[in-house]
């Protein structure tokens, strides 16, 4: 059998692709790092059986998709993965800097609506963050990778398990394939060795003084993780991120 994957070039789903080229390099398959729009757009054409998506990408997908139950990266709390910044100084919210137009920065933004009520116009840029000092002049608050930048963030995964109380779906595997049974060892062999069912986060914290934070990683697709993809879908769908909600349909079923 002949494979492609496709991964997203995205070091902060490493865990579940660890070892994807070195088992694609093994067995002769393609795999293909691209993008996370990239990555669901190839199994809609074809060019790869197998892709890592995020909820947005599987969402907004044209053909069904069936979910591979196997492996997947949701985030209750501290994430360290990305923040929200607002400008010290500014009272009024009416632009906002997005480092990538990308699922995850984009709940930051929507938590932005739903917890503060801010709906400040968006602008993607990608030098976002780069220099905070910067970027503080030109927007009235901004959203990046890397909470490490910048003084008194507000972490994505934190916010969403504020008002949510339910852990944030990231990624998960995916295929068009109704019945490919070892497309669930395949999504195994990719991870990281012995990688844990979940993992503990610790914040980022500038200073002795602050307290810090936790956060926990869950690597596996369970019945928690699709209420949570539900629960996303719902609230991408309120804000009118997404024109309806997905059906979830799993490999095998």
């Amino acid at each position: 059998m002949s494979l492609t994957i496709a991964i997203p070039h995205n070091p902060a789903y490493s865990s579940l692709t660890a070892n994807a080229q070195s088992v694609c390099q093994e067995r002769g398959y393609g795999c293909r790092v691209l993008s996370e729009y990239e990555c669901a757009q190839s199994l809609y054409k074809g060019t790869a059986d197998i892709s890592l998506i995020d909820p947005l990408s599987f969402a907004r997908h044209p053909s069904e998709l069936r979910i591979i139950p196997s492996l997947a990266l949701s985030i209750e709390g501290c994430s360290n993965l990305g923040s929200i910044h607002f400008v010290p100084g500014k009272e009024e919210f009416q632009l906002l800097g997005l480092q990538e137009d990308v699922y995850f920065l984009r709940i930051g933004a929507l938590c932005l609506a739903e917890k503060y009520d801010l709906f400040p116009e968006i602008m993607i840029d990608s030098a976002v963050g780069e220099d905070p000092e910067l970027t503080n002049s030109q927007y009235d608050a901004w959203i990046a990778w890397n909470s490490s930048k910048g003084q008194g963030a507000l972490d994505i995964c934190e916010e969403w398990s504020d008002f949510q109380e339910v852990p944030l779906p990231l990624v998960f595997w995916a295929c068009k394939d109704e019945d490919s049974p070892e497309l669930l060892e395949l999504t195994r062999l990719c991870a990281a060795d012995d990688i844990p069912e979940s993992d503990e986060i610790h914040s980022i914290t500038k200073g002795s003084d602050a307290d810090p934070r936790i956060g926990t990683s869950h690597f596996r697709y369970s019945a928690s993780f699709q209420d949570s993809l539900d629960a996303v879908q719902h609230f991408m769908f309120y804000h009118r991120m997404i024109e309806s909600v997905r059906a979830i349909t799993l490999l095998g079923n």
